[in-house]
């Protein structure tokens, strides 16, 4: 999730559905990038488990900075942000008659908005 990090520091601007946007399609890239190394480790070896607190952070920190600015309305940022991770999930079902990346894409950038009291 580095490059949601990087993603977000290029957009600079105080949009926050643009920034939320942001995270999710660079978390979507992230993934599309590292599928064979997510697979290795989710699929054929369950003892190793990546931890995903680097990119719960990132969404987390947003999410507080977004809370911060009084342009979201998140509760707690931190249990958000593992659920709007989690929801990223959704990538690893690309290809087994689901929905496309598109409507993926999509379809997290709103759940993240919406968690984050954007419509």
């Amino acid at each position: 999730m580095a490059a949601a990090a990087t993603a977000l520091a290029k957009t600079g601007q105080p949009d926050w559905a643009a920034r939320l946007d942001a995270c999710v399609t660079a978390g979507f890239e992230c993934y599309r990038e590292l599928h064979d190394l997510h697979e290795v480790l989710f699929h054929h070896a369950h003892p190793a488990r990546p931890d995903p607190a680097a990119a719960t952070l990132v969404i987390r920190d947003l999410l507080a900075a977004g809370v911060a600015a009084g342009a979201l309305d998140v509760s707690d940022p931190e249990a958000t942000a593992v659920l709007c991770y989690a929801s990223m999930h959704a990538f690893d079902l690309r290809g087994h008659g689901g929905p496309d990346d598109t409507r993926l894409i999509r379809a997290a950038q709103q759940l993240v908005r919406r968690a984050a009291g954007l419509s």
